[in-house]
């Protein structure tokens, strides 16, 4: 694994025009890792993700593979390997599956690469409903097959810092299992990966390190299953788990931190 992390911001800030919602925020993504940001809502989390992919003006420093990024635009990011899927989706609801995944994969086919078909292959080994639905229309799948196909437009191009906003948001637990069961098989795969969740239960089992994002601040940090434990973080965020009750309680694939035999 390289020394370099593939993801670090050093001291964000961003906002809404005068509001500020993030407050020198740093963190780092290793690679091949799976990181977390959990906190409640309006703690800034979404909006770290925007200034991340330059939907937002930040201030600070962002370096991706050890170089500065922040004054690139948001398709010099795609390009050179940041992907983020919001929690709205954005899926082309009148176009199909396949050809919502063929955009996905667009910039690189602009470039001339090629690979397009292997990768869709690859996307539809992961989510196997997606090529049983791969002529539907996009605006006629549930809630977790939009969200599986979001994803898999996004692993469309090949990115290398894979970046989710609440992935389970609004998804039956059963669907919830088999969006993070991807995730942690991508982190097999060498794709790193930056989740930002309210599930927190979920998140701190499938994360090798978390943040916790409070009033636009890291208010701590650590390694995920010793965030699990920590008294703060079972008051404020996990509670007492009813067994088979809610997504949070949904059994993730054993997974290995980062660096362990």
């Amino acid at each position: 694994m390289s020394a370099t992390p593939i993801l670090e911001v050093v001291g964000l800030s961003a906002g809404y025009g005068k509001v500020r919602a993030l407050h020198e925020v740093s963190l780092v993504v290793p690679h091949g890792a799976i990181v977390t940001v959990i906190g409640p809502n309006g703690a800034g989390k979404s909006t770290l993700l925007n200034g991340l992919m330059g939907l937002l003006r930040t201030s600070g420093e962002l370096r991706f593979e050890g170089r500065s990024i922040r004054q690139r635009t948001v398709e010099d990011r795609v390009m050179q390997g940041l992907s983020l899927v919001s929690e709205r989706r954005e899926l082309f609801a009148d176009m199909s599956v396949h050809d919502n995944l063929l955009l996905g994969g667009f910039s690189r086919h602009r470039r001339g690469e090629g690979g397009a078909a292997e990768q869709m292959d690859h996307v539809f080994g992961l989510f196997p409903r997606l090529k049983e639905r791969a002529g539907q229309l996009a605006g006629t799948l549930s809630g977790g097959e939009r969200q599986m196909l979001a994803v898999g437009r996004a692993l469309m191009g090949r990115p290398r810092l894979l970046m989710l906003d609440e992935p389970s948001l609004g998804l039956a637990p059963r669907i919830v299992r088999e969006v993070l069961q991807v995730v942690a098989r991508l982190r097999d795969h060498g794709v790193s990966t930056l989740l930002v969740e309210q599930n927190a239960r979920a998140a701190l089992r499938l994360a090798d390190h978390a943040y916790v994002l409070e009033g636009g601040r890291i208010a701590l940090e650590g390694p995920a299953a010793e965030l699990a434990s920590n008294p703060r973080i079972v008051e404020s965020y996990l509670g007492i788990a009813a067994p088979r009750q809610a997504a949070d309680a949904v059994p993730l694939p054993a997974t290995a931190p980062q660096g362990s035999p």
